[in-house]
C-alpha cells in the first residue's frame, strides 16, 4: 500500500501547495520507497497532475497530453468527474518525474534536465529523449546516455 504521505501529495488540491504536484513527484521519485510509489501508480494520479507537468516542462497542454498519451476528451471527462487518472497514464507521469529528475542530477539543474529531455539527440536517431520515455526500451535507451553522460563515457 501506498504511503500515506506520497498519496496526500498526489492527491489534495493544487491550490494547498507552493510546489505543483509534479514537482512534487520529482521530488519523491528521489527520495521515496518504490514500493510506495507503485502504490500510487496503481492508485492513479489526480488528473490535476497534467497541469502541473505543462507547467514544470514550459510545455502546452496539448503537448503534455501527446506526451502521455491521453485524449483531450478523456482528460476533460477525468477532469468532470474528478476521477484520477488510470494506471498506464500514472506510470507515464511517474516516469517522467523520475527522469527529470535523474537528467536534473547528472546535466546539474532541473531546467537544464528538461532542456536536454526535449531536445531532439543525435544518439536516439534524432528523437527527443522525452519522446522515448512512454516504453520501457526507449526508457532504457534515455537513461543509457544519461549514465554515458554523467561518468564521461561513450554510449
Amino acid at each position: 500500500m501506498a504511503s500515506n504521505a506520497l498519496q496526500y501529495h498526489l492527491n489534495e488540491a493544487p491550490a494547498v501547495y507552493e510546489t505543483p504536484h509534479f514537482l512534487i513527484l520529482v521530488r519523491d521519485n528521489r527520495h521515496s520507497n518504490p514500493l510506495d510509489r507503485i502504490g500510487a501508480v496503481r492508485q492513479g494520479f489526480a488528473v490535476e497532475i497534467i497541469d502541473d507537468m505543462s507547467t514544470a516542462l514550459g510545455l502546452s497542454k496539448a503537448r503534455t497530453l501527446e506526451i502521455i498519451d491521453l485524449a483531450p476528451t478523456t482528460e476533460a471527462r477525468l477532469r468532470k468527474k474528478q476521477q484520477p487518472l488510470d494506471q498506464a497514464t500514472s506510470e507515464k507521469i511517474d516516469r517522467i518525474a523520475e527522469f527529470v529528475a535523474l537528467a536534473d542530477d547528472v546535466l546539474g539543474s532541473r531546467e537544464s534536465g528538461i532542456k536536454w529531455l526535449l531536445t531532439p539527440n543525435l544518439a536516439l536517431a534524432n528523437a527527443t529523449p522525452m519522446s522515448l520515455l512512454d516504453v520501457t526500451v526507449g526508457a532504457e535507451q534515455v537513461r543509457r546516455i544519461l549514465n554515458a553522460i554523467s561518468y564521461g563515457g561513450a554510449f
